[in-house]
């Protein structure tokens, strides 16, 4: 039932990257500024927050519109407190076990999968770990302020460039 709200979220969001793209890539061809600002630096961290906030509309339409495969996936792991990228693993992870062993405790190994099995579950878990996570972690950066300065964990030193 939330799948069907999920997509209406999904279909603004993908109408709001559609309009501010061409807002964006006109600002890039005549690199339009506002007093030193370029215009196109704006419009690409206003697209990052969107883009990553479809990563966690597609989990949330998968979670609910197949909630009769999702029921064990959320009966056994509390998703609540997890990151968007740890969400994407757990996922992969259960149900690269449900489908290749119908059993959660063994583990993903080359032995137990096979070859082609195992690599394609690696690359998988490397596109979460490294690509999404950077995404995420940019987006987060510029949610919380950090437009222009990006700064440490504790927020009490500059990043470097």
């Amino acid at each position: 039932m939330l799948a069907k709200y999920w997509k209406q979220n999904k279909r603004q969001v993908l109408m709001t990257i559609t309009h501010i793209n061409r807002f964006h890539i006109r600002a890039a061809r005549k690199d339009t500024k506002i007093s030193d600002l370029s215009l196109n630096n704006i419009f690409s961290k206003l697209l990052l927050g969107l883009w990553v906030s479809l990563f966690e509309i597609e989990f949330n339409i998968l979670i609910n519109e197949n909630e009769h495969f999702a029921k064990n996936f959320l009966k056994g792991i509390n998703i609540a407190k997890k990151t968007l990228t740890q969400k994407w693993f757990l996922l992969l992870k259960y149900y690269f076990k449900q489908q290749y062993f119908k059993k959660q405790y063994r583990t993903l190994t080359i032995t137990n999968l096979g070859h082609t099995t195992f690599y394609r579950y690696e690359t998988l878990k490397n596109i979460i770990q490294k690509d999404l996570a950077l995404f995420v972690e940019l987006r987060n950066r510029v949610a919380h302020g950090q437009w222009a300065v990006a700064f440490n964990v504790e927020l009490l030193e500059k990043i470097r460039n």
